[in-house]
């Protein structure tokens, strides 16, 4: 018995200290700067010209003043994680489409479909080619396989998809950039769109580099019939303990001769939206994340209501909510983004797109979205 009680105690011990590492990763990605708008670059879009991220030795800023924890009270936000939320994952299973090698056309779509494969992974099929937004497949979004679990099955698996033509990058958090995927992808031949200093991690991993395009704020690219631009996002990076906002961070613009596409990536609110709408609005579909959002951090994650804002302000036409019902990554019960988007967006006139993870949408359809999230406990 005092053996066993003795190995309990070890493990209980290495467990919190396991916690307490994963506390100071997290930590040290979140240093409160001040940031000062700096008009030093070549834009797309001249009248925006004040909206460039700022360089201070090796790391970039936002354009304008962020904190990353309100009042710098790290402390309190840091027991508020160790106390926890409510509610924060589903008692019981979140719908899912289950997806195979099978489940996909070898015809691409002409106009513009999509599905949503959770968090904030999308397959977009625009003008005949195939898009896929940070594709992250693995069982846990963090450094050490223990912490942030997804609680919502994937609806495929990386070998099982189907020809990709571009992964788009928004910025390097393990939420949105997944070293196991990536690498399944880029044996595939798949080319990758990043921000800025995204590009030396996948190099790292061994991705080849002129299957890597790096591109900066209001920069564009070209690939087949698609333009591709990389727009700002108010927000940070970083993967370590020593890597803390030295790659950019940013949302994408997608356009095709008759479709538009914009992704707001992780974002707080800030007047990039309006100036987002204004140079490339209207979209047919913005692809916008609703959850993850807190009163500690309401300037680097927007909140339902804000999501809502920002697509009137980009001149959306569809929401696509993104960033929840997958990971826990908040104090907000699981299922309160949809809530307070759904209830937004109906208050705005916004049409809402609802779908099953992994289910496919053509975003001509006029089907009903049904508000599946209620019959989860």
């Amino acid at each position: 018995m005092c053996t066993r009680s003795y190995e309990l105690k070890i493990a209980d011990m290495i467990i919190f200290h396991l916690i307490i590492i994963l506390l100071i990763i997290v930590l040290s990605t979140l240093i409160s700067e001040n940031v000062y708008a700096d008009n030093d670059m070549n834009k797309k879009a001249e009248s925006n010209h004040v909206i460039t991220p700022v360089k201070s030795g090796d790391k970039y800023k936002n354009w304008i003043s962020t904190q990353k924890i309100a009042d710098g009270n790290y402390l309190s936000a840091t027991w508020d994680w160790i106390k926890g939320g409510e509610r924060t994952t589903p008692n019981g299973d979140i719908p899912v489409v289950a997806l195979n090698k099978n489940s996909f056309s070898e015809k691409i779509h002409e106009g513009l479909t999509f599905r949503w494969l959770g968090h904030s992974s999308v397959l977009l099929e625009i003008s005949g080619c195939r898009v896929l937004i940070d594709p992250v497949f693995s069982k846990y979004a963090s450094p050490i396989p223990l912490f942030v679990k997804r609680f919502s099955k994937s609806p495929i698996i990386a070998e099982n998809l189907p020809k990709v033509d571009i992964v788009l990058i928004t910025h390097d958090h393990y939420d949105h950039l997944d070293k196991n995927t990536v690498i399944i992808l880029s044996r595939r031949g798949c080319y990758f769109l990043v921000p800025k200093g995204v590009g030396d991690q996948l190099r790292d991993w061994g991705i080849p580099k002129e299957k890597i395009e790096e591109l900066t704020w209001w920069q564009q690219t070209r690939y087949n019939n698609l333009s591709l631009t990389c727009v700002p996002a108010r927000h940070f990076s970083g993967r370590g303990l020593f890597d803390s906002d030295k790659t950019l961070w940013a949302g994408w613009v997608i356009q095709s001769n008759s479709k538009c596409v914009y992704i707001s990536g992780d974002t707080g609110y800030a007047d990039h939206f309006k100036a987002i709408g204004e140079a490339y609005g209207p979209f047919d579909l913005t692809i916008i994340k609703v959850g993850a959002y807190g009163e500690k951090w309401p300037e680097i994650h927007i909140n339902p209501e804000e999501a809502v804002q920002a697509h009137i302000e980009v001149k959306g036409k569809r929401l696509l909510p993104v960033h929840w019902a997958t990971f826990n990554l908040a104090l907000h019960p699981w299922d309160e983004p949809i809530i307070r988007t759904a209830k937004a967006a109906k208050e705005n006139n916004v049409r809402l797109t609802t779908p099953f993870i992994g289910a496919f949408v053509n975003i001509e359809s006029t089907t009903e979205n049904k508000e599946w999230w209620i019959n989860v406990q």
